[in-house]
């Protein structure tokens, strides 16, 4: 750093405060959609990430959760990594949307929306995403799939809370809409959260 500002082109030592050594840990969460690609701008070398997309709004049955796909990037510091955040879902009996990064274009992780089951639970979570390992900007990472939901909440004092994301159950990014007597509640928005120097 020179004056505390992190430096990745060439400088003079003579030319203000000069340290080397680590970055500075950090963490960026977004966690609101703005319905555009945003820009996130790399602070360290080797970024861990976590990005979910937005949970199934149910009706007569529940919503499911949406993927949490986690891994590193491996970018210089100041490359910039465009990003999208899912919306919550409003509308009764609807999927999730998807959130993802890229890198010039080139996406390299995506969560998809949970889907919505309107014919009850079926066996096994049905709820991914994708990770392009075999981009350069990939070191490593995993897919965490959401549950499937699909749990009948039609009768007359039916419910059945909401189907739980890599984050939790009930309002939080990822999970699936619960619901009573038929009626579902909203989902969250997504989430992306980036993480440095540690």
């Amino acid at each position: 750093t020179k004056g505390g500002v992190p430096q990745t082109g060439t400088f003079s030592l003579l030319d203000g405060a000069v340290e080397i050594g680590t970055v500075i840990p950090g963490v960026a969460v977004f966690d609101t959609t703005t319905e555009v690609l945003s820009t996130f701008t790399t602070k360290s070398t080797y970024t861990k990430f976590w990005i979910t997309g937005s949970g199934a709004k149910g009706g007569t049955y529940t919503g499911g959760a949406a993927a949490t796909v986690t891994g590193v990037l491996s970018a210089p510091i100041g490359t910039h990594v465009k990003y999208f955040v899912a919306a919550g879902i409003t509308t009764a009996n609807t999927e999730g949307d998807p959130s993802f990064i890229e890198i010039g274009g080139t996406e390299l992780a995506r969560s998809f929306g949970a889907i919505y089951l309107s014919a009850g639970i079926t066996s096994g979570a049905i709820n991914t995403g994708t990770l392009s390992a075999s981009e350069g900007n990939i070191v490593g990472g995993y897919v965490i799939n959401g549950g499937s939901g699909g749990w009948d909440t039609s009768g007359r004092d039916e419910e059945a809370g909401a189907t739980a994301s890599f984050w939790g159950s009930d309002n939080v990014a990822g999970a699936g809409g619960g619901g009573r007597r038929g009626v579902s509640h909203n989902t969250a928005d997504g989430l992306i959260k980036f993480e440095w120097g540690s």
